[in-house]
């Protein structure tokens, strides 16, 4: 029972096969749209998330609600050359933001903003029948952040701002245990947290613009029931849990006030997660390793408006992995990718819709030298998966 709850445990961070561990930064389609390029901009109600300094460009009340649609697909082949894939899953995940001035302020708008969306999460959903049962089978994450957003202009051209952030974590996890036939292994645990993040952006001309974001970690105490069927045992569970801090830094270039150039590097320091302390009413507290590694995005894109209301955004995005090979486990199949991004709008009168659509080539990842669960069952082999995702946006500024 101690070994089991130790390994279901470290499947809480189980996500799909994005890329920089479980992290979701889509969280408003021209964002996306702009090869999620946006720290050095941040010009609408999402700033609450991408950077919230950004907030004191808005001088009237806004709005914004929207979904990003994910599809998807990994496929699996042992090193034996039996084959497996994943159910096909299509995850729709919201995200909301309201931004109001609360008056002007040496020479911006002081803003205060509200967000509702999931920066971190996904899930996985192996058969039976794919040779690492007692790895991996079903398991998912919700992870919903509330935040409230303060901002300010501390002088012409330079703003602060900052969150307060409230996590709620909900994962339900399943393996097999190995011992008979069918038999599994489930863990529903909850947890929330606080966390922060601090923005500053700074226009030094109109023609520029830099822009700096810092996310501070969440820290959970994961609780709830472990069920062992058949055999009929329900017993608690705990554990500790940290999601990690990063850091955006960009610079945007606006050569005409209808272009909008931008470079972002979005560096994640998934090195928190090291080791998980565990703890059940069965077993004393258990230390185990992780040893994920920080990683990265490199962003670029931009933006283009016409005076009849339309515009067009494109970028490209390219994530490095977090899960090193020696501790790779299939509920979280981490590849890194390139995504590339298209998205246009169009504004009338007081309202804005924005659509993304995002796609990533098929990637590769060989696997060896994994350790094998108590079963002997392996994860090493050859990892094929590829991303199609959409999305909207509706933004209404008064």
């Amino acid at each position: 029972m101690k070994h089991t709850l130790i390994v279901l445990l470290s499947l809480a961070a189980a996500g799909s096969l994005l890329a920089n561990g479980t992290r979701l930064p889509s969280q408003d389609d021209l964002t996306v749209a702009r090869g999620y390029a946006d720290v050095a901009t941040a010009g609408n109600a999402s700033a609450v998330y991408y950077n919230p300094a950004g907030l004191t460009q808005l001088g009237t009340a806004e709005f914004d609600d929207g979904i990003y649609v994910l599809t998807p697909r990994v496929s699996y082949v042992s090193t034996t050359g039996a084959s497996s894939s994943e159910s096909n899953q299509t995850f729709v995940l919201p995200h909301g933001f309201a931004a109001v001035p609360l008056g002007a302020f040496n020479g911006g708008h002081a803003v205060v903003g509200l967000g509702l969306y999931s920066p971190f999460g996904l899930s996985s959903d192996w058969p039976q029948t794919s040779g690492f049962r007692t790895l991996a089978t079903k398991n998912s994450i919700r992870y919903v952040t509330g935040a409230l957003s303060i901002a300010v202009p501390v002088l012409p051209g330079l703003s602060l701002g900052g969150s307060l952030q409230y996590n709620q974590q909900h994962d339900n996890l399943n393996r097999g245990i190995g011992i008979v036939q069918g038999d599994n292994f489930h863990f529903d645990g909850v947890g929330s947290a606080y966390s922060y993040a601090i923005g500053l952006l700074w226009q030094p001309a109109k023609e520029h613009s830099f822009g700096v974001n810092f996310q501070s970690k969440a820290s959970f105490n994961l609780s709830g029931n472990v069920n062992l069927t058949p055999f009929g045992t329900t017993y608690p569970g705990s554990a500790y849990w940290a999601y990690p801090e990063d850091i955006t830094v960009g610079y945007s270039y606006r050569p005409t006030p209808e272009w909008n150039l931008e470079a972002d590097w979005d560096w994640t320091d998934w090195r928190v997660l090291k080791t998980v302390v565990l703890t059940s009413s069965v077993a004393p507290p258990t230390s185990l390793p992780f040893n994920w590694q920080a990683s990265s995005y490199a962003n670029f894109g931009g933006t283009r408006t016409w005076s009849n209301g339309w515009s067009a955004s494109a970028g490209v995005s390219i994530s490095a992995n977090s899960v090193p090979e020696a501790d790779f486990n299939p509920s979280l199949v981490d590849v890194s990718r390139v995504l590339y991004n298209l998205g246009p709008g169009y504004s009338y009168g007081n309202w804005t819709l924005q659509t993304v659509f995002q796609f990533s080539p098929t990637v590769t990842r060989t696997v060896s030298g994994t350790p094998p669960s108590q079963a002997g069952e392996s994860a090493n082999g050859t990892y094929r998966s590829r991303l199609w995702a959409a999305g909207f946006d509706i933004r209404y500024r008064l």
